[in-house]
C-alpha cells in the first residue's frame, strides 16, 4: 500500500532528506522479478484518489540509478478499483502488456510512455504522466484505441452508465481516443475528452428481432471538471444507419448530466409494424403503414417535469403518414389507410389533411392541437 496523506507526506520514502547523499550512491538492479497475485493500493488523501490492482501474472525488472527508478513489467493485471472522492470509474477491467514506468523521485513525477495493452481485449496506446511534487497532483493521461470494439468503448464507461448498454451486442469497426489531463483538487478534477465514432457497424437487441444496420457517426463528450458532470456535453453528428431497411440520419447534443439540456434531431423512414421492437405498443393491433418522420428537440429534460416549464420546450418538424392502418384496444373499429401530416411547432401539433377510414366511414381532419405536452404529462390540463 501505498499512502500520500492530506499534508503531502508519504509512507514509502525510505530515505529522509540528510540522507540524500546517501541516496544519490545507490544505485541497484533486480531482474526477472516474478509476480503473481499482488495486490497493488494506491490512496492520496489530499485528491480522495483510491486505486486497487491486481498483478495476475507478471514479470518485472526494477533498476535505480541516480534517484530514479526505472520499472518494466510484462504481463496480465486487472484493475479492480479507481475512485475518486467515493465515487468509481474503473472496475474489474483485465489489462495485458508491457509497462514501462519512470519514478523520479526528486521531481515525485511517474511516467508511462507509450506501452501497448490490451484491455478487455482490445489493443490501446497509452501514456500517462502522474506528477505530485506540489500538494496539487497533476495528471496527464492519453489511451488511444489500435484495436477495439464496440462493447470495449461501453465497457470503459464508469459501471453505472455502461450497464445501460451491456443488453446490446454489436459488431463493425470502432475508433476511440481519450485524454484525461489537469490538477487534482479537493473540489475540482482534470478535464476529459473523449473522441470516438463507429463505421458500418451492425448494432442488436438480444431479446427482439431489432437491429441497425450500416451504423456510423462521431461522437465527442467533453467535461471541463470529471468530478463535476454538470461540466460534460456529448456530441454526436453525422449519425446515419439502417433500421428495418429504411434509411435515417440523426445528430443530437446533451449538455449538464446534472440538468440535462438535449437537442436532438431525427430524420427517416420506418414501417408502423418495427415500432414494436423499439416500444411498448401491445395495445395496438395489426400495424400496418409507414411514416416519414423530420423531427427537432430542443430543451432542458427537467421543463417536462414541471407543468409551469413544459411549454418551453421546442419541438419543430413533421410526420407524414402513408396508409397506416390499425386496430386498439379503447376503439371498437379499426382504423384503416390513414394518411395526411403532423406539424410541430413548440407544444402545439397541426393535423393537415389527415385521412382515412374508421371502420367504414371516412373522415377528414385539419385543425390544432394545443397545449399537447402539459396535456399527455399532466392530469386536468386542457
Amino acid at each position: 500500500s501505498m499512502i500520500v496523506q492530506s499534508d503531502g507526506t508519504t509512507n514509502y520514502q525510505i530515505f529522509k532528506k540528510k540522507d540524500s547523499a546517501v541516496k544519490s550512491k545507490m544505485d541497484f538492479e533486480l531482474s526477472s522479478v516474478l509476480l503473481k497475485d499482488i495486490n497493488y493500493y494506491y490512496q492520496n488523501d489530499g485528491s480522495k484518489l483510491r486505486m486497487h490492482t491486481v498483478a495476475k501474472s507478471a514479470k518485472a525488472n526494477l533498476i535505480l540509478e541516480g534517484g530514479t527508478y526505472y520499472i518494466e513489467s510484462d504481463g496480465q493485471y486487472t484493475i479492480s478499483s479507481i475512485m475518486v472522492k467515493q465515487r468509481e470509474y474503473v472496475s474489474n477491467k483485465s489489462l495485458d502488456g508491457n509497462i514501462s514506468i519512470t519514478y523520479q523521485t526528486d521531481l515525485k513525477s511517474v511516467k508511462n510512455e507509450k506501452s501497448i495493452d490490451k484491455i478487455d481485449g482490445s489493443r490501446f496506446l497509452t501514456d500517462v504522466t502522474y506528477s505530485f511534487q506540489e500538494k496539487i497532483p497533476y495528471i496527464n493521461l492519453s489511451l488511444e484505441g489500435e484495436q477495439t470494439s464496440i462493447e470495449t468503448i461501453f465497457n470503459l464507461l464508469p459501471a453505472r452508465i455502461s450497464k445501460n448498454f451491456k443488453r446490446y451486442k454489436s459488431r463493425g469497426s470502432a475508433f476511440f481516443s481519450l485524454r484525461l489531463e489537469g490538477q487534482i483538487r479537493h473540489k475540482t478534477g482534470p478535464q476529459l475528452a473523449i473522441d470516438f465514432g463507429l463505421e458500418n457497424a451492425e448494432i442488436s437487441y438480444p431479446n427482439s428481432a431489432l437491429t441497425i444496420e450500416g451504423v456510423s457517426t462521431k461522437g465527442l463528450f467533453l467535461a471541463e471538471d470529471i468530478l463535476n458532470l454538470s461540466t460534460g456535453t456529448l456530441e454526436m453528428t453525422d449519425i446515419r444507419g439502417k433500421f428495418e431497411n429504411k434509411d435515417f440520419m440523426s445528430e443530437l447534443v446533451y449538455k449538464d448530466f446534472h440538468n440535462p439540456h438535449l437537442t436532438l434531431a431525427f430524420d427517416g423512414a420506418f414501417e408502423l409494424s418495427s415500432l414494436s421492437k423499439v416500444a411498448d405498443i401491445s395495445q395496438i393491433e395489426d400495424a400496418s403503414g409507414s411514416m416519414n418522420i423530420a423531427l427537432k428537440f430542443n430543451g432542458d429534460l427537467n421543463h417536462l417535469k414541471n407543468k409551469a416549464s413544459v411549454n418551453k420546450i421546442e419541438t419543430d418538424g413533421q410526420i407524414e403518414m402513408d396508409n397506416i392502418s390499425f386496430k386498439h384496444q379503447s376503439l371498437k373499429l379499426p382504423v384503416q389507410e390513414l394518411s395526411g401530416t403532423l406539424l410541430f411547432n413548440h407544444s402545439d401539433i397541426a393535423l393537415s389533411n389527415v385521412q382515412g377510414f374508421y371502420g367504414r366511414s371516412d373522415f377528414l381532419l385539419n385543425g390544432l392541437f394545443k397545449n399537447l405536452f402539459a396535456n399527455v404529462l399532466f392530469d386536468n390540463e386542457p
